[in-house]
Formats: C-alpha cells, sequence, structure tokens
C-alpha cells in the first residue's frame, strides 16, 4: 500500500478522470494533525528555552548570597532537565518531520512515537513541578530575607506556615499534574487519537 498506487490510478482512468484510492486519501490525511503536532513541539521549544532565561532572575533582584547559592544549585539540575527534554523534542521532531507516512505500517509507527512522547512529556514535566514550586519560594525569600524572617519570627504558631507550604505544595502538585495531563491531550492526543482512527478506518478495509 504506497504511492505506487497513484500510478495505477492514472494508467487506469477511464473517462478522463482520476480516481486517487480511498486508502492514499485516508492516509494522507494523517498529514494534518502531524503538522499540528509540529506546531506544538516549537511551542515546547520556547517554553524550554524561556525557563532556562529564569537564570538572570538575580540579575535583577537583589540576592541574599545564601539564597543565590541554593537558587543557582536548582536551577543547574533544572537546566539539565530541560536541555534533555529540548534533546527529546529536536529528535521527535526530526522523527516527524522526515517520517513517509505513505504507507500503513509507516502510519503505525508514527502513532507509537507520538504516544511515546506524550509518556516521555508527562514525565519531565512532572519531574519538573518541584523546581517551580521552589522558585516561588526561593524568589521572594532571596530578595526580601529580612522582612520575611521577621514576619515568620513575628508569627505566634510558626508551624503553621510549615503546615500551610506542605497544603501549598500538594495543591501545586496535584493542579501542575491536571495541566499536564490536559496539556499533553489538547496539543499530542488528540491528534494521535485521529491518526489512530485513520489507522482503524484502513483495517476495515
Amino acid at each position: 500500500m504506497d504511492f505506487n498506487d497513484i500510478q495505477n490510478a492514472w494508467n487506469n482512468e477511464n473517462t478522463g478522470e482520476i480516481r486517487v484510492p480511498n486508502h492514499l486519501e485516508k492516509i494522507q490525511s494523517a498529514s494534518m494533525p502531524l503538522t499540528h503536532i509540529k506546531k506544538g513541539l516549537k511551542r515546547e521549544a520556547y517554553l524550554q528555552i524561556l525557563i532556562l532565561v529564569c537564570g538572570l532572575v538575580p540579575v535583577f533582584i537583589k540576592f541574599n548570597l545564601n539564597y543565590l547559592v541554593l537558587f543557582y544549585l536548582v536551577y543547574f539540575i533544572s537546566v539539565m532537565v530541560s536541555t534533555y527534554f529540548l534533546i527529546k523534542i529536536k529528535d521527535f521532531y526530526k522523527i516527524v518531520n522526515n517520517k513517509n507516512i505513505s504507507t500503513k505500517d509507516n502510519l503505525y509507527e508514527t502513532y507509537y512515537e507520538i504516544k511515546l512522547f506524550m509518556e516521555v512529556y508527562k514525565i519531565i514535566s512532572t519531574v519538573s513541578i518541584p523546581f517551580g514550586f521552589i522558585y516561588m519560594i526561593l524568589i521572594p525569600l532571596g530578595s526580601k530575607t529580612e522582612k520575611i524572617i521577621k514576619i515568620v519570627e513575628g508569627m505566634q504558631s510558626p508551624e503553621i506556615l510549615f503546615v500551610g507550604l506542605i497544603i501549598g505544595f500538594v495543591l501545586w502538585l496535584t493542579g501542575c499534574w491536571s495541566l499536564i495531563k490536559a496539556h499533553a491531550e489538547l496539543f499530542y492526543g488528540k491528534y494521535a487519537k485521529e491518526i489512530k482512527k485513520v489507522i482503524d478506518e484502513l483495517k476495515e478495509e
């Protein structure tokens, strides 16, 4: 099942009109979802680059030296994660961009590559969640250290703050995980389903 069938359709035309085999039309309909996926990958790459720019935050905010070291320690780890993800995005983009979907077998491969990338996306994004929470604490703590320490010392029950942080982290984790799943489904899963639908229709022929 490939584009040689187009040549056969051309050679066997009877009325001067070319009839493209139905399965070829279905296979070619899968190219549109791949176009949307490539756009999504570009957005992901820009987002990862934006995360890398976060390292410039201390340049614009006066940071306490102790928290500055901690900030860049966390930043260094997040850079490694983002760099790894950028490599995965680049590799997957090449696969999608260069994949010839002229046959059902290639369509199968593309579908499972998309599903695999979705799992990689979810895992790496989940690993990145704590970094965002730590940044949310470190940035105000590092720039307004003395003021925040005075507020904590003035509290009658400082343990309430720690309980609040734990609850906040759990809510942050739950919210981010829900967004990750929704994002993966919206920008990749939806189009993977469209390709799977084409594959299922080809099975029925």
